[in-house]
């Protein structure tokens, strides 16, 4: 019916062309635009900050303890070989993989079911990322993605990038290891 009125050339469709010219003119429409993308963005950045508290929160409630002490020792010898302070390490329940959790005061999360053997790799991984500044790095593809929320190549960058991170440190653990280890790596 709107699309027969404005295409008509009737006196209502032209007022209602005037109205829509008038409103861009005055810069109103312009202003709505900024304010629904705004809001877009402001939804987007709070999600991404539930989905962080969520997955932090749960990480804590699930935590088991700490890695005996041999792999605390190891995980000391790491931390003086890559030229990092320590920061604290868990055991958690139904992690899937081992990660930093916190910005500011982050700690290294280690599966549960983890084999000993593998830890020391884990950490040195982790490691790295700290080194890097890796969290820092998320949070800024964050910032990014929650700016530019319309933009499905900003999203794809922040995935690459994330990618970029993992094989980066990757790279860095095995280049730290004796032939032998990078193949169990």
């Amino acid at each position: 019916d709107t699309v027969d009125a404005l295409s008509s050339g009737d006196g209502a469709g032209a007022a209602a062309l005037s109205h829509i010219g008038n409103e861009t003119r005055s810069g109103r429409a312009g202003k709505w635009l900024l304010v629904g993308y705004a809001a877009v963005g402001a939804g987007v950045g709070v999600a991404l900050v539930l989905r962080s508290s969520r997955r932090k929160s749960r990480i804590l409630r699930n935590r088991t303890g700490v890695p005996d002490e041999a792999l605390m020792t190891r995980y000391q010898e790491l931390c003086q070989q890559y030229r990092l302070k320590p920061v604290p390490v868990y055991l958690v329940q139904y992690l899937t993989a081992p990660c930093i959790v916190g910005r500011v005061k982050p700690f290294i999360a280690i599966p549960e079911t983890s084999q000993a053997a593998h830890i020391p790799h884990m950490l040195a991984h982790e490691i790295c990322h700290l080194k890097a500044g890796d969290q820092w790095w998320s949070a800024l593809r964050n910032v990014c993605c929650m700016l530019h929320w319309i933009n499905p190549l900003v999203w794809l960058g922040a995935y690459l990038s994330r990618e970029d991170a993992e094989l980066a440190c990757d790279s860095r653990v095995t280049g730290h290891l004796p032939g032998m280890e990078r193949l169990s790596y």
